[in-house]
C-alpha cells in the first residue's frame, strides 16, 4: 500500500512537472512573440491590462472556484444531482450581481471621464489600457469557474491541462492571426485583441465542460422554484476570495508601481519577460515541494524512524532547491545577452535583473512551512505574514522605485520574502524540531 502511494505521487509529481514544463515552454513563446512584434511599452502595458483583468476576474468571482473544488466533488461523490445543479444557479447568479456592481463602477468612471474630456482636465487617450478593458472581466471569471469544476468532477489533469497549456494555445493562436492581418499599434487594437483572448477561452471552458459526461449545466433551468442552497458555499468563497486576492496582488503590485513610478516606459515589459523567464524554477520547486507536504502536514502522527526518514528527505530536497536557484541564477548571468536578444530586448542595464529575480523565487518558496502551520490550524498567523509581507513590498517598493526603478522593486520584494520565509520558519520552530529549511 506504501509502495502504491509512493508511486501515485511520484506520478502525479511527474505529471505536474510536465505539464507546467510544457506551459512554460509555450509561455515562453508567447512573450516572444509579443515582444517581437510590439514595443516593449505597449508589451508591458498588455501585461498589466491581463494582470489587472486577473485581480479583477477574482474580486467578482469571488472565490467561487475553490466552493465548486470543495463542496462540487463531495455532491458527486455522493450522487446528489440537485445539490450541483443548484450549488451551478447559485455561482452564475453571484457572478451576474458582481459583473452588475462592475458593469456600474465602470459606468461611473467613463461618465467622470468624458466630462474631464469635454472640460479639457483629461483626455481619453492618456488613460490606461488596463481600464478599457476592465469591463470584460467576467469572461475571464466564467473561463475560470468552469475549469474550477471540471477540476471537482474529478477530471484534475485536464483541468490542469486547460489552465496552463490549451489557454496558452489560444491565447498564441489569436495573438498569430491578429497578426497576420495587422500588427497592434493602439490601445483600441490591444483592447480587441484582449477581448477576443478572453471570449475563446471563455468558449472553450464552457464546451468542455458540456461534454464530461453526467454535467448538470442543461438541467439547472430544470429546477424548481426551491432549489437547493447552502450557506457553507459563500462562508468558504469569502475566505478563499480574501486569500487569493492578497496572493495575486503580491505577484500585481510591482508591475502597478513600475508602471506609475518608472520613468523609462519599457521597464514594464522588460520586467515582464524577466518573470516569464523565472517562471520554470517556480514549476520546478513547486513539483518538489508536492513529494512531501502530505507528510508534513501529518507529522504529527509519525513514528520516530519516519520523522528521521522525512529530515533526510526535507534535506535532501532542499539542497536539491538551493542547487537549482544558483544554477539557474548563474546560467542567467552568462547568457544574459542571448536570453535577452532572444526577447528583442537590448539593453544592458537589466542584465542583473534576471539573477536577482530567481533568488526571489526561491525565497518565497515556504510551501513546507505553510503545509505544516495549515496542519496546526494556524491560518490566522499566515494570513498576517501575508499581509505584513506585501505591505512590506509595496512601501519599500514605493521608496524604492524612484532612485533604483526595476532593481528597487526587485530589492524591495526579496526583502519582505525574507521576512516572510524567516517567521513562518520560526513559527514551525516554536512547534516542532524538524528543519524545514536547509538550517532551521
Amino acid at each position: 500500500m506504501v509502495k502504491s502511494t509512493e508511486s501515485t505521487v511520484l506520478l502525479r509529481t511527474t505529471e505536474v512537472l510536465i505539464i507546467g514544463s510544457l506551459g512554460f515552454l509555450l509561455n515562453v513563446l508567447y512573450t516572444r512573440l509579443l515582444t517581437h512584434n510590439l514595443s516593449l511599452e505597449l508589451y508591458g502595458d498588455f501585461t498589466v491590462a491581463m494582470r489587472s483583468l486577473v485581480l479583477v476576474s477574482q474580486i467578482i468571482t469571488f472565490g467561487i472556484g475553490l466552493s465548486a473544488q470543495r463542496f462540487v466533488s463531495r455532491y458527486i461523490k455522493m450522487r446528489q444531482p440537485r445539490k450541483i445543479q443548484g450549488f451551478i444557479t447559485w455561482s452564475l447568479l453571484l457572478l451576474l450581481r458582481t459583473s452588475f456592481f462592475l458593469a456600474i463602477a465602470y459606468g461611473l468612471f467613463w461618465l467622470t471621464a468624458t466630462i474631464t474630456h469635454l472640460t479639457e482636465i483629461h483626455r481619453f487617450d492618456q488613460y490606461h489600457l488596463a481600464l478599457f478593458v476592465m469591463i470584460f472581466a467576467p469572461l475571464f471569471s466564467i473561463f475560470t469557474f468552469f475549469v474550477s469544476m471540471i477540476m471537482a468532477s474529478g477530471y484534475v489533469l485536464l483541468s490542469t491541462i486547460i489552465g496552463r497549456l490549451l489557454n496558452r494555445v489560444v491565447q498564441i493562436a489569436t495573438v498569430l492571426i491578429f497578426f497576420h492581418f495587422f500588427i497592434p499599434k493602439e490601445i483600441y487594437h490591444l483592447s480587441i485583441m484582449l477581448v477576443s483572448i478572453l471570449f475563446v477561452s471563455m468558449t472553450l471552458s464552457i464546451a468542455l465542460y458540456i461534454l464530461l459526461p453526467e454535467n448538470e449545466i442543461f438541467h439547472i433551468l430544470e429546477q424548481s422554484k426551491k432549489r437547493f442552497i447552502d450557506d457553507s458555499w459563500l462562508r468558504v468563497a469569502e475566505s478563499a476570495c480574501l486569500n487569493t486576492i492578497m496572493f495575486t496582488l503580491a505577484f500585481t503590485a510591482d508591475l502597478y508601481i513600475l508602471e506609475i513610478f518608472s520613468p523609462q516606459e519599457n521597464h514594464v515589459g522588460i520586467f515582464s519577460v524577466c518573470e516569464v523567464c523565472v517562471g520554470l524554477l517556480s514549476t520546478l520547486q513547486g513539483a518538489i515541494n508536492t513529494q512531501l507536504s502530505t507528510e508534513i502536514m501529518n507529522l504529527d502522527i509519525l513514528k520516530d524512524k519516519a520523522r528521521v526518514q522525512l529530515q533526510r528527505s526535507l534535506d535532501v530536497y532542499n539542497i536539491i532547491k538551493l542547487l537549482m536557484v544558483i544554477a539557474s541564477a548563474c546560467m542567467s548571468w552568462i547568457f544574459r545577452q542571448e536570453i535577452f536578444s532572444f526577447f528583442n530586448i537590448h539593453e544592458t542595464t537589466a542584465y542583473l535583473l534576471l539573477p536577482i529575480m530567481f533568488v526571489n523565487v526561491y525565497l518565497f518558496d515556504t510551501r513546507y512551512q505553510f503545509s505544516y502551520l495549515v496542519s496546526c490550524k494556524d491560518m490566522d498567523f499566515i494570513n498576517r505574514i501575508q499581509a505584513t509581507s506585501t505591505g512590506m513590498m509595496i512601501i519599500g517598493s514605493l521608496i524604492l522605485v524612484i532612485p533604483y526603478n526595476m532593481y528597487g522593486i526587485v530589492v524591495a520584494t526579496g526583502l519582505s520574502r525574507i521576512f516572510s520565509k524567516t517567521a513562518l520558519t520560526l513559527r514551525c520552530r516554536q512547534f516542532c524540531s524538524m528543519r524545514l529549511n536547509l538550517f532551521a
